[in-house]
This record gives structure tokens, C-alpha cells and sequence, in this order.
């Protein structure tokens, strides 16, 4: 990231945190008592002294409260006295007051599970140097400014769970993990805010016990977004390994499992850049290659409770690698992923413009072994003058030591894998590529062979033809239709969906966000764009199901927990409307408080189901962490003392559970529906316009053909280079001062094409001065700079000229085609 990026984002920091001195008085869901609703709001704000004799004045009105906000000049010594009377309180927020906290106070709230407490410039000795904080689990702080020293933590031995909110740089960040991790040596929950993830540092790694990582986005917080609704990224961090028995005895076979604790990033944001995710994977390397991992072993073990399994985080472009290095990696379009079946004919279709025939029992693995699962398929098409600048593939043809630049119609890269393997065509199979792409009637097959461009004969002339298989591709979509439709639908119905990406399953692999709108009152149904005012925006990390404690006027049981489930969207869950005021029911033996910071409050959750088993019912939450089993207590069981009332409360249950079931059904036909019409749609489009005889306008072209590997393929014209000029160019930060160059980009515009060079200093080059687009390099921290053919050609570089060019740095961001397209002002051709 630029040092220009750098000092804006610091100094944007440091006049946030002087216009608000806080970053929780920006939080917009507290009221004061007078306005708060009975069974509603939980959140409430104490901001003077009136405020604080309603609240003590109506005691009982506010019992099931869960977060209490000081925020005036209330005395804190008051406060404290009636703390006590709140059970449920879950969280104490100390921004200001009047008073000094004594050992008395201290004592009075030391049984709240998090207390939170601002601390202006200069109090810090004032509000901390009290030997009582010792006696707390978990402390939240927040700093107006950064601390000169941490000894107020020293005899902290206790504290489990640390938040910590201040400006930092990153050497001051540096300064207060190594001071924090010498006091707190057990702290196993640590959240802090940067302005950067690259500001962590490997001083993170002091904390041996840790096991979760939490980072949080100041520039986020800055929108005045209150913490619990920002977004998660989740991302597993590997931080050891053990052996693991799968057969014992004579046969034994041991493996290394590997252990991952979860390092999540809440922001405003709905993906992580590539910068940052390789700044992580740097504090926390992967390590050896492992089979399987499993999250690291709280110290406290959820009684009540059952992980039934999980997906690993996939971060974008770990896996399959880019068949070349993209020069701006934060950029995932025309990207897409597709699932087959090697059992099966296969027809993958995308944008309305090219399909993939894969026949069955054409995939092989790394052994050449005939494949017998599902398999992924990554397509990468760079068909317009941003995806060519984006992904930089060169194309320059050289044949015969001549030099042609290849103007594709349709490139595109091909991939098949599973897991971390890749897989291979089977020896006499081929796959058949349909395109419609811009017309040239000089364009023929291309292949990349070893980096290098290569015609059919010499592509093809590579495999054994002794054994070809029998394939009519046209029946797969005329004649016996054999060929399995795969587009921008998802088939897989709703229990499918929960098991592997919750209600993200509309979002694809590359995709961050998404419009949801309803289909026949359901919102399953998927649009590019914003439709109308019932669009809603499915956002990627975003939590969608609230947890609360459910609000009973009877006692509760020891033991027996009660809590309310509800849609935090209104939206996408109408089928928990049954259960808004009727509580899910479950056992444990841990204390109630335990179980709503360790699991309910410590995840975001964003899918929920209920299941029968043998008779039974349980509830199903499915997080970043896991999918998530917890047997209910039915009322039969729960007062089986009492016959009478177990019938009765049992029939209201059964009500509650037939009415969710009848509306999960009505969700379930719908999306099944929605998803059929978009499939049968792009299937009915595709077979007429791709692969059909429909007409299609004069300026295209439709074209197929074989290929019998996967890889990078064009169908293009191979035009002669008519260099203008030869040049020798010496790439600059502005100010002439050279960059260490790993990636040199020349984009042309007529016709479109790249050139794209690797590692080097000096650059020497043949180029077309007036059909010049933009020049592009990347440097060896990844930044991008440009400089656009306009600005080349006004500096009227001399023939056989070395020259030391100044190039500009783009901001580091995620990158859709028409940011690319207004920042470089591209005109866009097709």
C-alpha cells in the first residue's frame, strides 16, 4: 500500500478521533429509559441524571436489559449500588460520569460479563491503577489516545477476554502487543482496532494461549457503524498441528491435522484485498500441507451443543493458482466457478455468451485415474479492454522468430480441480468450447503451451490419437439432450444449502454482495441490480439471525435455558414468525451467562433450521465456524411432573413447529421454482443464441472448437507488430524515483491486445506509440501504478531513447469493471 494511502488513512484516523472522542457514543441502538418498550429494547442509554432516577424508579420494567450505556455526568458510585438488580445485564458501558471508580464500584460490577470504559487523555493512572480490575474475565477499553505505557495491566493475570480501541500506528500497535502479552500472559480472546491489517505484526505471536483473533476496522467504525453490525471475514489461521490416528495396529496410519483458530476481521467491508490476505498468511504461514484441520479447544466445552461440521474459508485465489499473475488482483469479474459431475455429460454456460461441453468420464486425476466424484470447474473469459488490463495476459505470438500480437475474439482460461488437486483431461477425450464473440474473420485457435502461444497443428499435434473416444456433443443439448445444465443457478434445494454455505448460497465463490428479491413472497430470487423498494442487499460476512434471552414472566428452571430466535433482516426468515414469541428451550449446566458469550454471542449467525430426529427436534445455526446442533427440550419432557400442563404446552409446541414446517415449505417450492425458471431460462437462451442457429448482430461472431487439456485458449487474429518506435523505459515513482519492478503492462486499443513482461529494471520494447492505451506495472510490494497512452505520447520519447518514466499509483481497493473503466476513462467496445 502507498505511503500517500498511508498518511491519508492516518490522518483521517486522528480527526475521527478527535470529533468523536468515542467510538461507541456513535452507536445508534440505545434509548433512554422513559422511551424504551417493555420486551424490546434491550440497549439502554443513561445520560443524566433524570435518565438515572427513571431507571431506579422502574427497577422491575427493566430486568431482561443487556447492555446499560453511561454517557453523562451521572455518578458512577450510584450506578454501581443498583447494578446489581439487573440479572441479565450482559455488558456495562462507562463513557462518562462523574465520580471516581472505587474499590467499592469495582466490587459492585466485577460480576457483569464485559465492561466497557472509555479513557480520556491523560486519566489513564486515574481510571486503572486499581489493583480490583485484576479480578475481571473481560475488559474492554477504549483509549482517546494511545497509552505511553501498559504497567496498569500488570497484575491483569486473570483476564481471558481484551478488547482494546485506540489510534495506533503500526509501531505503536507493535509496542502494545509485546507490553500486553508480558501482562496478560493468559488472554485467550484479543480484539483490536487498526486502521490497516498490515499494522499487525508478528508480536502477535506472543500470545500462546490465544485462541481467537479479532481485528477491527477503525475506518469502518469511523461511518459510525456500532461494532456487533459490522461484518465478519472469518479466516482460519493455522497455528499448530497434531498427529492423528486413522487406523491403529499393525496397519497404523497417522496423519497431521492441523490446528486453526479463527482470526476475524469486522469491517464495513464485505471481502478481504489480497494485500491484506497475504499479510496475514505471513504472521501466520500455513506450514506444511495437511489433510484436515479442526478449530483449537476452548478451555471452557459447550455442553449444550454440537458442531456438526463445517467448510474451510475459501479466500479468493488460493486455489487453483491464476494460470498467469493478474496485475490488479482485487478484481474477480468475469471469473466463474462451476461444480460437475464426471458421471454425466456436462454443459456449463456463462453471460449469455459461451459454453463448455465436458463429456462424462473425461476427467482424470494427478495419477490419470478416471475421476469419480464431483469436480470444480474455474473459467476465467478476458473478452473487453478491462479484463484484459486486470488479469495483463501477454499475447505476443512468435512464430518462426516473427513477432505478431494475437487480437482475441474470445480468451479464456480453464481449470478443473477438487480440493488442492488439479485434475486432467482423459487421453482421447476432447471438450468442446461454443463462443459468440466481436467478428474477425482472420481469427483461428490458439493455445499457451509452456508459456508461449502455439497454433492448432502444434497444440494438437502433442496428444495420442490411437484411442479416441466417440463423442457427439450435439446430442447434448439437440437430439437425446444428454448434457447436464449448469448456469447461474444453484439446483440444490434448502437443506443442501444450509449444510454447506447458509444463506450465502446466492452468492457465488468470486461474489461479495448480491440483490435478493421476492419470488412469490420469498426472497429467493437473485437480480444483478437493485430492482425496487423490496430489493435487499445479501452482503457476504453480514449477520442475518438474532439471539436474545427470552423474556418470561415465570422462572426458569435450573439448568434450562430459554432464548428468542428472530429474522435481524425482517426479510429473509419469515418461516421463525411462529417462534417470535415463543421461546426455544434447551439444557445445560453451564451458567446462562457463560452460554450467551461463549457461543450465542461470539458468532455471527446467518442460517437456521429445525429438525425431526426419531421424534425429537432440534435447532440447527450454521456460522462461519460451523453448523451448529442443539437438542431442544420439548415441554413433555420439560414438565413431565406435571401431565396436565406437558400435554398442553406440548400441543402449543407441535403448533409452533407444524407452522414453521409449512412455512419452510412454502420458502423450499419457491426457491426450487425461482431457481428452475432461471435455470430453464438460460438453458432455453443458451441452446438458441449459443448454441442454436438464432441470428446474432453483424459486429459478432459465432465460433466453437476442441481442445483436449485445460489451460489458456484464444480464438484471435495474429497481426504483424508494426513498431513505431523502440524504446528503453526505466519505470518511476513520480519524482523519477525507479521501482523494482516484478510486472510490466502494455495495453493496446487497436486492436485490443496486451503485452505483458516480467521482473526486470529496464524495459526495452517495440511498441505502436498512437494505439497505446495505458502502460501498467506492478511493484515488488504489489502496488499498481499507470500511465495512460495520452500522457505516454505528450512526452514525446525519441527512438532508441532510454528514458526514466514517472508512472501513478491507483488506490488499493476491490475493483468491478466500472470503476476500471471510469479510472482509466476506457471507452468500453463491447
Amino acid at each position: 500500500m502507498g505511503k500517500k494511502k498511508h498518511f491519508i488513512q492516518t490522518l483521517l484516523l486522528w480527526v475521527f478521533f478527535l470529533i468523536y472522542p468515542s467510538l461507541y457514543s456513535q452507536y445508534s441502538d440505545f434509548v433512554r429509559p422513559e422511551k424504551a418498550i417493555k420486551g424490546f429494547d434491550y440497549h439502554i442509554l443513561i445520560a443524566n441524571n433524570n435518565d438515572f432516577k427513571y431507571l431506579k424508579s422502574h427497577i422491575p420494567q427493566f430486568l431482561n436489559i443487556e447492555k446499560l450505556r453511561i454517557d453523562g455526568p451521572v455518578d458512577v458510585n450510584l450506578l454501581s449500588e443498583i447494578a446489581g438488580k439487573f440479572d441479565n445485564l450482559e455488558e456495562l458501558q462507562l463513557r462518562q460520569f462523574q465520580g471516581i471508580i472505587s474499590d467499592v464500584d469495582l466490587e459492585n460490577i466485577e460480576w457483569i460479563p464485559l465492561v466497557y470504559l472509555y479513557v480520556p487523555q491523560n486519566r489513564e493512572d486515574a481510571l486503572l491503577l486499581n489493583n480490583y480490575w485484576s479480578r475481571f474475565n473481560r475488559i474492554s477499553l477504549e483509549f482517546e489516545v494511545v497509552p505511553d505505557q501498559y504497567d496498569f495491566m500488570k497484575t491483569w493475570k486473570s483476564c481471558k477476554e481484551l478488547q482494546i480501541i485506540a489510534p495506533w500506528t503500526r509501531s505503536e500497535l507493535d509496542t502494545a502487543l509485546r507490553e500486553i502479552s508480558k501482562w496478560v500472559p493468559k488472554l485467550q480472546k484479543l480484539a483490536i482496532s487498526l486502521n490497516n491489517v498490515e499494522y499487525l505484526t508478528q508480536s502477535i505471536r506472543r500470545f500462546k494461549k490465544l485462541t481467537r483473533l479479532t481485528l477491527i476496522d477503525a475506518a469502518s467504525l469511523s461511518t459510525g457503524i456500532p461494532i456487533d453490525n459490522l461484518n465478519e471475514i472469518l479466516t482460519p489461521v493455522k497455528i499448530g498441528d497434531k498427529d492423528v490416528n486413522l487406523v491403529s495396529g499393525v496397519n497404523k496410519t497417522v496423519i497431521k491435522k492441523a490446528i486453526h483458530m479463527p482470526l476475524v476481521f469486522l469491517t464495513n467491508n464485505t471481502e478481504l484485498l489480497n494485500s491484506e490476505l497475504k499479510h496475514i498468511k505471513k504472521i501466520f504461514p500455513d506450514g506444511e500441507v495437511v489433510q484436515d484441520f479442526e478449530w483449537v479447544e476452548p478451555e471452557q466445552k459447550l455442553d449444550f451443543v454440537e458442531n456438526l461440521g463445517f467448510s474451510e474459508v475459501k479466500n479468493r485465489g488460493t486455489f487453483p493458482n491464476p494460470i498467469s499473475k493478474p496485475l490488479i488482483e482485487d478484481f474477480q469479474e468475469g471469473i466463474h466457478y462451476f461444480e460437475g459431475n464426471n458421471s454425466a455429460d456436462q454443459i456449463f454456460v456463462g453471460e449469455g455468451k459461451w459454453s463448455i461441453l465436458v463429456p462424462k468420464g473425461a476427467i482424470v486425476n494427478g495419477s490419470g485415474e478416471t475421476y469419480l466424484n464431483n469436480y470444480s470447474i474455474k473459467v476465467k473469459v478476458m473478452t473487453n479492454q478491462e479484463r484484459l488490463l486486470a488479469y495483463a495476459p501477454n499475447l505476443v505470438y512468435d512464430s518462426a522468430q516473427q513477432k505478431f500480437q494475437l487480437q482475441p475474439s474470445f480468451l479464456f482460461d480453464i481449470q478443473a480441480f477438487d480440493s488442492k488437486e488439479l485434475l486432467s483431461v482423459k487421453s482421447g477425450y476432447f471438450i468442446e468450447v461454443h463462443f459468440i464473440g466481436n467478428l474477425n474473420q482472420n481469427a483461428h485457435f490458439y493455445a499457451l503451451k509452456n508459456q508461449k502461444w502455439v497454433h492448432f497443428y502444434e497444440y494438437d499435434y502433442q496428444f495420442n490419437d490411437d484411442h479416441l473416444a466417440k463423442i457427439d456433443f450435439f446430442q447434448f443439448y439437440q437430439g437425446g439432450q444428454s448434457g447436464k445444465f449448469t448456469g447461474g443457478s444453484d439446483l440444490t434445494n434448502l437443506d443442501d444449502k444450509i449444510e454447506n454455505k447458509g444463506y450465502y448460497y446466492f452468492l457465488k465463490e468470486n461474489e461479495a454482495k448480491s440483490w435478493i428479491i421476492p419470488f412469490k413472497n420469498q426472497y429467493v430470487e437473485k437480480v444483478p441490480k437493485i430492482a425496487n423498494d423490496k430489493s435487499f442487499l445479501l452482503k457476504r460476512g453480514a449477520s442475518l439471525i438474532g439471539v436474545r434471552n427470552f423474556v418470561s414472566d415465570e422462572p426458569v428452571e435450573k439448568g434450562v435455558y430459554e432464548l428468542r430466535l428472530y429474522d435481524k433482516t425482517k426479510k429473509l426468515f419469515p418461516e421463525l414468525k411462529p417462534f417470535e414469541d415463543y421461546p426455544m428451550v434447551f439444557k445445560t449446566n453451564m451458567a446462562k451467562k457463560d452460554v450467551t458469550l461463549q457461543f450465542f454471542k461470539a458468532m455471527k449467525f446467518f442460517d437456521v433450521r429445525i429438525r425431526e430426529f426419531g421424534g425429537s427436534y432440534a435447532l440447527e445455526l450454521k456460522s462461519n465456524e460451523g453448523l451448529w446442533q442443539i437438542q431442544l427440550l420439548e415441554p413433555k419432557e420439560r414438565y413431565k411432573s406435571s401431565p396436565k400442563k406437558a400435554k398442553s404446552e406440548q400441543k402449543k409446541f407441535i403448533n409452533k413447529i407444524q407452522a414453521y414446517l409449512m412455512l419452510c415449505g412454502l420458502k423450499s417450492t419457491a426457491l426450487d421454482n425461482a431457481q428452475k425458471a432461471i435455470a430453464l431460462k438460460e438453458f432455453t437462451e443458451s441452446k438458441s443464441s449459443i448454441l442454436g442457429s438464432d441470428n446474432i448482430p453483424k459486429s459478432k461472431m459465432k465460433r466453437s472448437f476442441l481442445i483436449r487439456s485445460f489451460g489458456r485458449f484464444a480464438f484471435a487474429s495474429a497481426d504483424s507488430i508494426a513498431a513505431t518506435k523502440f524504446v528503453e523505459l526505466i519505470p518511476c515513482e513520480p519524482g523519477k524515483i525507479p521501482l523494482k519492478v516484478n510486472q510490466f503492462v502494455v495495453v493496446y486499443d487497436n486492436p485490443m491486445s496486451t503485452i505483458s513482461v516480467g521482473k526486470s529494471i529496464r524495459y526495452s520494447l517495440d511498441v505502436v506509440e498512437n494505439n497505446i492505451l495505458y502502460m501498467a506495472c506492478k511493484d515488488e510490494f504489489d502496488r499498481v501504478f499507470i500511465l495512460t497512452g495520452d500522457k505516454f505520447r505528450k512526452l514525446n520519447i525519441q527512438n532508441n531513447t532510454l528514458t526514466y518514466v514517472d508512472m501513478f499509483p491507483i488506490p488499493e481497493q476491490f475493483y468491478s469493471q466500472e470503476i476500471i473503466l471510469n479510472l482509466f476513462k476506457i471507452k468500453r467496445k463491447n
